[in-house]
């Protein structure tokens, strides 16, 4: 509020600056869902009329949260101009080529609804809202944030082929330790942001118990004392250009 932005464009730049925490990529494409009643101006229609409208951005890791989200609110607004494109003919356009191990253009979505109580006042009716879970989507995450009054619900789907249920709470956990590290410190980089919580950090300095190879080999060493029994062999030479980007990007991958 203090820097002239609703809470969706402000969950919005949260959640990307999430995506860039943890996978350290710069560009990035969302898919959010728009209501086409507001577009079309019909907002007594009932129903789920929305349509997809994909948004891309770039983040630049030494702005503060605060510049980014000022730049990024102009974006989105101006986006959401354009929300009555068709995603099948936008997809279609761009010529992307088919891959049936991946979604096209968008792996996540969000959706945002402020439901408001008064809007489904009814003579002599009482109006529950019921959340059901929803066990197909046509994305790998979808994000959908329900905003009641002062109450707050994000739900959560997910492709379970890709993540099990516990990664899942984990990175929505640190997704929560980033939005206070952001309410607390707006003008830090967002190359300097918290992903984990105080708690959280604590947990990954403590010592992870040796699996069962590794105590087998620790044996072993104990045994008979330094070899060569299990060391590599064999060297493979390459010779080529040398793509450094890759490298390093393999390197980090695997640290």
């Amino acid at each position: 509020i203090k820097q002239g932005c609703s809470f969706m464009p402000t969950f919005l730049a949260g959640f990307e600056v999430f995506l860039y925490q943890i996978t350290k990529q710069t560009d990035l494409n969302i898919g959010v869902s728009r209501s086409g009643q507001a577009f079309a101006g019909k907002y007594n229609l009932m129903g789920y009329c929305v349509n997809l409208l994909p948004l891309r951005t770039t983040i630049s890791p030494e702005q503060s949260f605060n510049t980014y989200l000022k730049l990024r609110n102009g974006a989105i607004l101006d986006a959401f101009d354009y929300q009555q494109m068709n995603f099948s003919s936008l997809v279609e356009k761009l010529q992307i080529p088919v891959d049936t191990s991946q979604i096209p253009l968008l792996p996540i979505t969000i959706t945002v609804q402020d439901i408001e109580a008064e809007n489904f006042a009814f003579d002599d009716l009482v109006v529950v809202c019921i959340f059901e879970n929803r066990y197909f989507v046509n994305c790998e995450i979808d994000l959908n944030l329900l905003i009641m009054g002062k109450k707050v619900i994000l739900q959560c789907q997910y492709n379970t082929n890709l993540f099990y249920a516990q990664t899942i709470r984990d990175r929505l956990a640190e997704f929560e330790a980033l939005l206070t590290t952001i309410i607390e410190k707006p003008d830090l980089p967002i190359a300097q942001l918290l992903l984990f919580s105080e708690s959280g950090n604590q947990l990954f300095k403590q010592e992870i118990p040796l699996s069962f190879s590794q105590k087998r080999l620790w044996f072993l060493d104990q045994l008979e004392g330094a070899n060569s029994a299990y060391n590599i062999s064999m060297a493979w030479q390459i010779n080529g250009n040398l793509n450094i980007p890759i490298l390093e990007k393999t390197i980090k991958t695997i640290i």
